[in-house]
């Protein structure tokens, strides 16, 4: 079976300093993997990279089989990669001129949803992080844990085969939190969907996660 993703000796630099050092790391497909680690431990760095957002001295990254990067070669762009990709306090990045509905919407167009059924299908990614009845609200009518869920919305409609999560839950409080976690095993199971889960807490997802990896100071740890 093909590995969703998989990273080999990879190493990153900015500015000549290294944040990762030779990291590799395999996620198989339908695996929930949280890679833990401190401030600073490259975390962030690492999902940036897989999802081609940040470029390679080294290495190679390859997704569902495929070599996307390789060295200081990116093989493939990071809208054809497959992957979503969600920040901590993701929803600073949406676009402040469109409801949430639209913004869902718009995400459904790129896939080429006929426009009859755009509505329906970006009413029930709404519904799944709790914001049907705010459809009609744009980012700065949210509040922050609204609008990371927003965020998250707009990352599932793309229906990625991979979810690259960078501690997604902080803004929400915790019954909230618990509940979205709830939801993205059922996604995992029900669609075999792929999660890349970045935290500094690992019981973030609870049980919930399949394998656990420990990053700091760009390696990981055994």
């Amino acid at each position: 079976m093909k590995s969703a993703v998989l990273v080999h000796q990879l190493r990153v630099e900015v500015a000549g300093q290294p944040l990762l050092r030779q990291v590799s790391l395999t996620v198989e497909p339908g695996a929930w993997c949280v890679v833990v680690g401190p401030s600073g431990a490259g975390k962030t760095t690492l999902l940036r990279a897989i999802a081609g957002l940040q470029p390679l001295v080294a290495g190679y990254i390859e997704l569902d089989g495929v070599r996307v990067s390789e060295g200081r070669v990116s093989l493939v762009p990071p809208e054809r990669r497959g992957v979503g990709l969600l920040f901590q306090g993701g929803g600073a990045g949406l676009w402040p001129h469109m409801t949430a509905q639209a913004t869902v919407e718009f995400v459904l167009s790129c896939r080429h949803v006929r426009r009859a059924e755009r509505t329906s299908q970006a009413l029930r990614w709404l519904e799944l992080v709790e914001l049907g009845p705010l459809a009609a609200r744009r980012p700065g009518e949210l509040s922050g844990g609204e609008a990371q869920r927003l965020a998250l919305a707009r990352a599932l409609a793309a229906e990625p085969r991979t979810l690259l999560l960078d501690e997604p839950l902080g803004p929400l409080d915790a019954p909230l939190r618990a509940e979205l976690v709830q939801r993205l095993a059922d996604l995992r199971r029900q669609r075999q969907l792929t999660l890349l889960h970045v935290t500094h807490d690992p019981g973030e997802v609870g049980l919930h996660g399949t394998s656990v990896v420990r990053l700091d100071h760009g390696t990981v740890d055994g």
